[in-house]
C-alpha cells in the first residue's frame, strides 16, 4: 500500500509541476483582470500565448479526492482558497522543486493531455502520460500511466496505471483551513510545507 502511495504522490508531483509558471507569468497574470465568478471559475486560462503553459485552477472549498491504482483507494480531503490552489497546484500536492525536464499541457476536445518526464535521482525516471477530464471548478478525472525506469528500488519500476477523482462539496469545514489536506484520519497542511 505505501509502494502505491508513494507512485500515486510521485505521478501527482509529475501532474502538478505542469502547471508551474515563471514569476514573469505570475506578474503578467496578476495585472489580468479576474475570471467571472460562477462558471468562469475553476476553467482554464485558453488564452495563454503558444510560449505559456495552460493553467488550470479548482473552485476554492472543500475538495474530495479518491486515488485508484492497482486495485486500492485511497481517499482524501483538501481544503483550498485561490492562494493555496496557486501553491498546491490542481492535483493537491505541494509542488517544491521541480524535478521534470519535459513537461507538456495540451487542450484536447474532451479535456487535457498531461506528459512529463521526470527525474526522480534513486526513485528512477518517471514518464507520466495523463488524461484529465470533466470542470476543475466541479468534478474531474485524471487517468495516468506512469512508467519508472532505473530506480533502486527494482519493485518501483515498472508501468502502473491510475486514476484520480475530484469532486468539489462546497465551503471547507471549520476544522480545515486552506491548504489542509486529511488523509486516512491524518491531517497537515500541504500549503505549509517549504
Amino acid at each position: 500500500m505505501r509502494r502505491t502511495a508513494a507512485i500515486g504522490a510521485v505521478a501527482l508531483l509529475a501532474l502538478a509541476g505542469c502547471q508551474k509558471k515563471t514569476n514573469e507569468q505570475a506578474a503578467a497574470n496578476a495585472q489580468a483582470p479576474a475570471p467571472a465568478a460562477g462558471t468562469a471559475q475553476g476553467r482554464a486560462q485558453t488564452a495563454a500565448a503558444p510560449s505559456e503553459p495552460l493553467k488550470l485552477s479548482r473552485r476554492p472549498g472543500l475538495w474530495e479526492m479518491k486515488m485508484t491504482t492497482e486495485g486500492m483507494t485511497q481517499a482524501s480531503r483538501v481544503c483550498v482558497d485561490a492562494a493555496t490552489d496557486a501553491k498546491l497546484g490542481i492535483t493537491g500536492v505541494h509542488k517544491g522543486p521541480n524535478p521534470c525536464s519535459e513537461q507538456k499541457m495540451t487542450k484536447t476536445a474532451s479535456g487535457y493531455q498531461i506528459d512529463t518526464v521526470c527525474n526522480l535521482g534513486d526513485a528512477g525516471v518517471l514518464t507520466n502520460h495523463a488524461v484529465m477530464t470533466g470542470d476543475p471548478g466541479s468534478h474531474y478525472t485524471v487517468e495516468m500511466t506512469t512508467t519508472t525506469k532505473g530506480a533502486r528500488a527494482a519493485q518501483v519500476n515498472g508501468t502502473r496505471k491510475a486514476v484520480m477523482e475530484a469532486t468539489w462539496k462546497g465551503a471547507c469545514p471549520a476544522d480545515m483551513k486552506p491548504g489542509d489536506v486529511e488523509v486516512g484520519g491524518v491531517k497537515f497542511n500541504a500549503a505549509a510545507q517549504p
